[in-house]
């Protein structure tokens, strides 16, 4: 299959926009040796081509890639964002493969080359440390402390509940993980079965709005079984209980939070 000739006229391999390359690096603090290594590959690398989800999906290479790695949809690596009064953007970077890095610019509002982005609110994921607000929304996140194996640094799992966001801050690599939302729920639900909570099947949405009725120990088991298929960081076992009903107060202290949430 022949690669893309052309992207809103101009052909590949080009160079990065200087707004491209600005929203790019903004996700990529100095600060991070990590995060620095990205920005030094990037640096050397031009757009090749379009990703399998077509305009605003930049690959990324210092060559020409094959055409089935355009295809390659890799874990996200940073993720974040700029707005500015008529104009709103997404930025995702994905994770390193095959020598190319793929850029998501998604337009949520507005029209890309009219983002003023100078005056405009950037905001990214990778900025975020323990103890402060959302990057995104500016609100409280839920903070939970993870079992790191051999670490003196603080790791913590970050849960913003107004714009459904999960991340890790990795206290050893100096970065932020971003953890995709609908698998590691998927576990955190199984947390109630583990404890003799029978329920159906919970969408993401009702779990972000049921956080008050997870403890911060089914958070801890969830990502350890999360993390044994998608893994990020080493992470002790921790030893799973026999199921244990919970006692019919518990139960209904958390329905009652979330009656009350709903008469807001």
């Amino acid at each position: 299959m022949p690669l893309p000739i052309s992207n809103n006229g101009k052909e590949f391999p080009r160079e990065l926009t200087p707004l491209e390359q600005e929203l790019i690096f903004s996700l990529l603090p100095e600060r991070s040796e990590i995060y620095r290594r990205y920005r030094e590959r990037i640096q050397g690398m031009k757009v090749v081509g379009l990703g399998r989800r077509g305009a605003g999906h930049l690959v990324l290479g210092e060559h020409r890639p094959q055409a089935d790695t355009l295809e390659l949809l890799t874990p996200v690596f940073a993720l974040g964002g700029a707005e500015h009064v008529t104009t709103s953007v997404t930025v995702v970077i994905h994770e390193i493969a095959e020598e190319t890095i793929s850029v998501e610019l998604m337009i949520l509002k507005g029209n890309f080359e009219e983002l003023d982005v100078g005056n405009a609110r950037k905001w990214s994921i990778s900025d975020w440390n323990p103890g402060e607000v959302c990057p995104k929304c500016s609100v409280p996140v839920r903070e939970i402390s993870l079992p790191v194996v051999k670490s003196d640094c603080e790791t913590t799992l970050a849960v913003c509940r107004e714009h459904r966001g999960i991340w890790i801050s990795d206290g050893d690599l100096k970065m932020n993980h971003i953890i995709p939302v609908t698998s590691f729920l998927s576990e955190l639900d199984r947390q109630m079965a583990l404890q003799g909570v029978k329920r159906g099947y919970r969408s993401p949405g009702q779990i972000f709005n049921e956080l008050e009725s997870y403890s911060d120990t089914e958070f801890v088991r969830a990502f350890v079984l999360y993390n044994k298929f998608w893994r990020k960081m080493d992470i002790k076992d921790i030893a799973f209980e026999p199921a244990v009903n919970r006692s019919f107060a518990s139960r209904l202290v958390s329905r009652l939070v979330r009656k009350g949430r709903g008469k807001h």
